[in-house]
């Protein structure tokens, strides 16, 4: 069965193009499904709630892919910053999703932080489109 392509994909997919990017959304909602569709590679793919994940990252042993997929990243009381070296780092040539709380990316104390990284929302599957979300 293919997968359906959800309301906030072409949004999601042309942010990931230029910059780093953000689905938060409550529990059980499909944020981490949603974002293997998005980075399909399994290399890439990296939970903070995954022991051997959480090492990885913590190392900065990270895969050799063209995209990290974080998934829970916002359980590491350092991550903005974390992710914000990782980016800088790339030079902006490394795709990277982030998926979590949507408690967790709202706001910041580094104004030019949120303001700079596109945040989608992802909300309850509605039964009739499949995806619903507000940008």
């Amino acid at each position: 069965m293919a997968a359906l392509r959800r309301y906030l994909q072409s949004a999601v997919e042309q942010d990931l193009a230029r910059k780093m990017v953000f689905v938060g959304g409550p529990r059980q909602v499909g944020k981490t499904q949603f974002g293997k569709m998005i980075i399909s590679d399994p290399a890439a793919y990296l939970n903070f709630d995954i022991p051997a994940h959480r090492d990885a990252i913590l190392k900065g042993e990270l895969p050799p892919t063209a995209a990290w997929f974080f998934d829970e990243i916002q359980k590491y009381r350092a991550w903005r910053n974390y992710l914000k070296g990782l980016y800088d780092a790339a030079g902006g040539r490394k795709r990277i999703l982030v998926t979590g709380s949507a408690r967790s990316y709202r706001g910041s104390r580094n104004p030019s932080w949120g303001a700079a990284i596109p945040k989608h929302g992802a909300g309850p599957w509605p039964f009739a489109n499949g995806w619903c979300a507000k940008r």
